[in-house]
């Protein structure tokens, strides 16, 4: 609202260079998880067409991976080769193994918690990667006889994924980013506002706004296709 060209710019960045290791971490023999954090923006406002047209506008951006130690629950290395802990010995049938095969094995690349005998507690890695943007316009226009309009436009953009333990220590699709789900929105809104000074001690205003806001939950983040895969239920593995 100034006749003055003014703007800012930031950044504020992080990662995990000083940070130590905690409790589940030396616990279960992992190394210290990653972080990287970086949030950046600027905003700038000035004239249009001086005294009577002015703008404002401003973004900030968020990407950031924060990983910690995880476990999860996985076949062990006897089970998956049909040796169950109660002494049986079952033949695994083929359609099963592309199921086994979305599971690490235990020891090869993780540290085992607790063996259970057909399952085993690995711990491992599990980093959250989230990603946002937010942008503001404003746009103010200063009439004559004690009129203002102005009007404003907000954008937010939002996208979090969960890639657990499974998929970090696979390196592909996995068990775990077929199971896990991520988060995505996106935010429209535009306002306006209308004022008239009527009298020394009177105001007027009138306001407009919309919003249209679209979240979604609950998004896959496995792109496997298992148009070739048999239901599990049908693949059950027979006794040899």
């Amino acid at each position: 609202g100034t006749n003055t060209f003014r703007g800012s710019v930031f950044e504020f960045y992080r990662n995990d260079a000083l940070d130590a290791p905690n409790y589940f971490d030396e616990k279960f023999n992992q190394p210290k998880p990653d972080l990287e954090r970086n949030q950046f923006g600027f905003a700038l406002g000035g004239p249009i067409m001086r005294n009577r047209l002015f703008f404002f506008g401003s973004y900030e951006g968020l990407r950031e991976d924060q990983g910690k130690t995880d476990t999860a629950l996985v076949p062990s290395l006897n089970a998956r080769q049909g040796r169950l802990a109660n002494g049986r010995t079952v033949r695994v049938n083929p359609a099963i193994e592309p199921y086994l095969n979305l599971y690490p094995v235990p020891g090869q690349g993780t540290s085992i918690v607790r063996d259970f005998g057909d399952t085993v507690l690995i711990a491992g890695p599990l980093n959250q990667v989230t990603d946002n943007d937010f942008v503001l316009g404003k746009i103010d226009y200063q009439a004559t006889g004690g009129h203002t309009l102005s009007g404003t436009y907000n954008f937010d953009r939002g996208e979090r994924s969960p890639f657990g333990i499974l998929h970090e220590l696979t390196g592909q699709e996995s068990a775990s980013n077929i199971a896990s789900v991520g988060t995505r929105s996106t935010k429209h809104v535009l306002g306006s506002k209308w004022t008239a000074v009527l009298t020394a001690a009177s105001l007027s205003e009138l306001h407009f706004g919309y919003s249209d806001t679209q979240p979604e939950g609950d998004l896959p983040l496995s792109t496997r296709d298992f148009a070739g895969l048999h239901s599990p239920a049908s693949a059950a593995a027979r006794v040899g």
